[in-house]
This record gives C-alpha cells, sequence and structure tokens, in this order.
C-alpha cells in the first residue's frame, strides 16, 4: 500500500520507532542481551604445535573475501538471526563482531590501518539484497562514539592463532551502537559488515575479516547457529546479490553461487559468524494502551491521527 509515495509499511515501522524513543525505550534504556552467538570458550586455536590448519578439533576460524582493486565490487560478510515471535517489536541498541587483522606475513596492527571506515547492513531475509539497507556507517578512527572497537582476547587470554603463517594475530572487537534498529519478533533477519579494503596486498582489496566458529566445537552459546553464514555483492554501493556459504568443504552447498563461486569452502567443518545483540523489547504491540504524554503528542503531533485516519478511510474505500 503506498500514500503520498510512502509505503504504509515503512510509515508504520516509523512510526513504531518514533513511539519507541518517544516513550524512552531508545539508545539509552539499559539494553539487554537479546542474541548470543559470542566467541568460542573451548578448542580454541590448535592442539599441538604445527598442527595442520585443519585440526579437527579446533572450533576458531576468521573468512574474508577479497576482490581487484577498481573492480567496483565489493564483498562483505555477515549471517542472520532472529528472536522473539510474531507480533512483538524489538529496538536494536548494539550489534556486536569480532575481526582479526593481518596479511600474510605482516604482524597484527589496528583496524584503522586496513579499513577507513564500517558499514553495517541489514534487513528481512525474505527481501534478499533488495531489502537491505545500511543501518549505520561510519569511520574507524575513533571520532564516531557510535562504532566502539577494543581489543580483546578469548577467556584463556589468548590471541588468534594463525596456523598457515604461524602467527598469533590481535581479536578486535566491533560494536555498532545506539542503532534504533527496529526489529521484528519471530522475522529472519540478516547483517553484514563492509568496509573500505585496503591495498597491502599490492592489487587487492580485502573486506573486513570476521570471526566465526563451529557451534558443536565452540563450548558457548550459538544461537541460531545453521552451519552457514552469508555473503553479499555489493555493485557500486548497491546491493545486488546475497546467499549462504558452508565452510565445510565436505558439506552441503550453501546457496550462493554469483561470481563463480559455489557456495562451500575454505575448512573441515562448517562455521556461522560469531555476533552477539544487544537491545529491547517494546512493551506493547497495541498502540492503543501506551500512555499519551506531552512528550509523544510533541514529537507526534497530528501525525498519528493523520496515518490513522487515512487508514480507516482506506478501509472505508474497501468496503463492496
Amino acid at each position: 500500500m503506498n500514500f503520498m509515495g510512502i509505503s504504509t509499511g515503512t510509515a508504520l515501522q516509523s512510526l513504531f520507532l518514533a513511539l519507541a524513543l518517544a516513550t524512552g525505550f531508545g539508545s539509552d534504556a539499559q539494553a539487554t542481551l537479546l542474541f548470543d552467538r559470542g566467541l568460542p570458550n573451548e578448542n580454541i586455536n590448535n592442539t599441538a604445535p604445527n598442527h595442520p590448519a585443519f585440526d579437527p578439533d579446533r572450533s576458531n576460524i576468521t573468512w574474508g573475501f577479497a576482490d581487484r582493486i577498481g573492480s567496483g565490487y565489493s564483498y562483505p560478510l555477515g549471517d542472520d538471526f532472529s528472536f522473539g515471535i510474531a507480533g512483538q517489536k524489538y529496538l536494536v541498541d548494539t550489534l556486536r563482531v569480532w575481526a582479526v587483522i593481518g596479511v600474510a606475513n605482516t604482524a597484527a596492527t589496528i583496524p584503522n590501518n586496513f579499513w577507513q571506515n564500517f558499514t553495517l547492513w541489514g534487513g528481512q531475509v525474505d527481501s534478499g539484497a533488495a531489502g537491505l539497507s545500511a543501518v549505520h556507517s561510519g569511520p574507524t578512527n575513533g571520532s564516531d562514539p557510535r562504532i566502539k572497537i577494543s581489543q580483546v582476547t578469548y577467556v584463556d587470554g589468548e590471541n588468534y592463532w594463525a596456523e598457515p603463517v604461524q602467527l598469533y594475530r590481535k581479536i578486535w572487537q566491533i560494536d555498532f551502537t545506539g542503532l534504533n534498529w527496529a526489529i521484528e519478533g519471530g522475522q529472519l533477519y540478516q547483517f553484514f559488515v563492509d568496509g573500505n579494503g585496503f591495498t597491502s596486498l599490492d592489487t587487492w582489496n580485502v573486506f573486513p575479516v570476521l570471526h566465526a566458529s563451529n557451534a558443536a566445537l565452540s563450548g558457548s552459546p550459538s544461537a541460531g547457529a545453521d552451519d552457514f553464514y552469508r555473503l553479499l555483492r555489493i555493485k557500486q554501493g548497491t546491493p545486488d546479490y546475497v546467499g549462504t556459504w558452508n565452510s565445510n568443504n565436505l558439506g552441503l552447498p550453501g546457496t550462493y553461487g554469483a561470481s563463480g563461486l559455489s557456495g562451500r569452502g575454505g575448512w573441515n567443518k562448517s562455521s556461522d559468524i560469531n555476533v552477539q545483540i544487544y537491545g529491547n523489547l517494546f512493551p506493547t504491540t497495541n498502540p492503543t494502551v501506551i500512555p499519551e504524554s506531552s512528550s509523544v503528542s510533541s514529537l507526534l503531533g497530528l501525525g498519528v491521527l493523520g496515518i490513522g485516519a487515512w487508514l480507516r478511510g482506506r478501509k472505508r474505500d474497501r468496503q463492496p
């Protein structure tokens, strides 16, 4: 349904967000953990020095894609999530992922030396690439208070062991905060983390390298783990293709089939991107029980009445 060039779905979603902010359920509210697939606690790194990279018991891994500089494409990684039940509405305040940085035999360094900015893309899975929008984008140099980057370790104090190059690499926690991302309970959403690729490999852009783990070996909460992560293709700044990827060389292929890729491969087991999501359940799904207040009235004015009257008019127009 469309009204004055704006779909009523978009209008009502914006109305929900305005009501949430006006009644104190935005970023200032105490966010709770809604979705937990954090870093693994067990089977971290390899079980013995110089053990083959395909250690059968290792739980932790990282993934990232690259393309030639000037191609016009980027390939950010991400995954999917869902929480709550149909009819519930949430405001997501923070989405947290982890990145591991390093190229070939170089020592680990800070994210700002590799990516000038990060962009968080998000949307419902059913809407595909066309339904994705930039939830937030900003620089990585610390000037954006809504992108917080900090160094962390595993629970045992270790860094990430990159077996092929025999180096430990630092783990960086990336928090996108203050998002006020409106989420429908019971719906499957997807997210992706993009960034300006660095040029340390001469002709290649490398996109954010995200931490992932095998759910069965992680020893930590693995909400929504399904043994697939997601890969997005962005052409000239516009998302145009998305699919799933199975890191298990012998596993069931994912749905990603663009750019000559098969949707499978890279490791000897499946994995999911590690992510934690914080936010709040909006207290009601029935706007009529939201108490009137001067703040709500002043923020929304006659807009709520106007939308309600128009919707009632539309219903009458459809009556036989």
